[in-house]
């Protein structure tokens, strides 16, 4: 996703839209949609430089939601993925329960590469739980689980099949 493409392209009825386009090359924006009747807004203090990420808070009162939408591109230093803030007292301290969801670009059936042991990791020391278990990205070639819901408390879970990757999304209870 990127400037080229106009939000009335992308526009679905009865939803809002929230983009971070990538500007450099193509592909690897990120996007929100959330439906209309929801009070929500885009949090910019937990941006990143190197992170091609976007942060809403969603207002359930009392509870509130911090969702992350990530993009991590294929050639991303490892050593980067300790420089993204997952660190949920961070977001705690604002009474906040988290979500981070993205293209990771880390394929959690292959325990030998290196990007997925630096993610495995971070999850393991925050104790993040990922609850996409099945493959997301499917080729002629692959058959990977490249997207990630990241939460410490367990949510519903649906998912749906588009294009080469399939589409995630996670229910709040």
């Amino acid at each position: 996703m990127n400037e080229s493409i106009d939000n009335s392209e992308l526009f679905i009825h009865g939803y809002c839209l929230w983009r971070l386009d990538k500007r450099d090359k193509k592909g690897g924006g990120v996007a929100f949609y959330v439906k209309r009747n929801i009070d929500c807004e885009i949090i910019s203090k937990y941006e990143q430089e190197h992170i091609k990420a976007l942060w809403l808070e969603v207002k359930a009162h009392p509870q509130r939601l911090l969702v992350g939408c990530v993009y991590r591109p294929p050639a991303w230093l490892p050593r980067l993925l300790w420089s993204f803030k997952l660190d949920p007292q961070t977001y705690m301290e604002n009474t906040y329960e988290v979500l981070i969801t993205g293209d990771f670009n880390a394929n959690l059936l292959l325990n030998s590469d290196i990007y997925t042991k630096k993610i495995c990791q971070i999850m393991d020391y925050y104790s993040y739980k990922n609850l996409i278990m099945r493959p997301t990205c499917t080729t002629e070639t692959t058959n990977t689980p490249l997207d990630l819901i990241l939460v410490i408390r367990d949510a519903d879970v649906f998912d749906s099949a588009i294009a080469d990757h399939k589409f995630i999304y996670a229910v709040y209870n």
